[in-house]
């Protein structure tokens, strides 16, 4: 048993950096749990250790199993050179493992680039869904953003805030003109009112006079 040993993976993807726990035989309770960070840099490759050493006590791993359940599906493939690939690409893409760095690399980008497919055509749903029930979808965000620009797909919904923008501005301009129409209706009003009061006063005055 080699102490140490480290299990290699490529990550084509965007970075990852995740907490695994495991627990640490050199600990007083047998119930201590150590944690261990994993780090997968964007586009390249990373190892784990598949055994270590505390206290005297050799600590199996399961990272490298814990890692293809957890991230297989954004890409992630281990390296193991007695892999045997198989001899259909697509049936080969089934299995997250790869004989060779170079292997591990065209096969990581093909199941990377078919997850940000996955995830644009769920976000291009909910947009559709969400117009379709009369509302306004929500902005991509976070690593959506990132999956559309890597699929050359404005966001609908960035489309669709926009044009919200601008009919409330259009909205809030026709609402302006026509509260300024109803106030300059509302002086003409009132100045009429006031000359017609003044005529009235005019007249009025004139009557008297005559009587007089």
């Amino acid at each position: 048993m080699r102490v140490n040993r480290r299990v290699r993976f490529y990550n084509p993807g965007l970075r990852i950096q995740h907490t695994y726990r495991y627990t640490d035989p050199g600990g007083h309770d047998i119930h201590c749990l150590s944690l261990y960070e994993m780090d997968a840099p964007e586009a390249g490759f990373f190892d784990v250790p598949e055994e270590s050493e505390l206290s005297g006590a050799i600590i199996r791993h399961t990272f490298d199993r814990d890692i293809i359940r957890d991230w297989a599906g954004r890409g992630v493939v281990m390296i193991d050179a007695n892999y045997e690939p198989n001899e259909s690409q697509d049936q080969d893409d089934a299995y997250p493992m790869a004989k060779d760095d170079k292997a591990a690399i065209a096969k990581g980008k093909r199941k990377w680039l078919q997850f940000v497919h996955t995830r644009v055509e769920e976000h291009l749903a909910q947009c559709d869904q969400a117009r379709a029930s009369g509302g306004v979808p929500a902005k991509a965000s976070g690593a959506m953003v990132r999956y559309l620009k890597i699929e050359g797909i404005v966001d609908p919904a960035e489309r669709a805030y926009e044009e919200q923008k601008r009919q409330t501005a259009t909205l809030e301009s026709l609402t302006e003109r026509l509260d300024r129409l109803e106030r300059e209706n509302k002086e003409l009003k009132a100045r009429e009112i006031t000359i017609a009061a003044d005529k009235i006063e005019e007249f009025v005055g004139k009557g008297k006079g005559k009587t007089a």
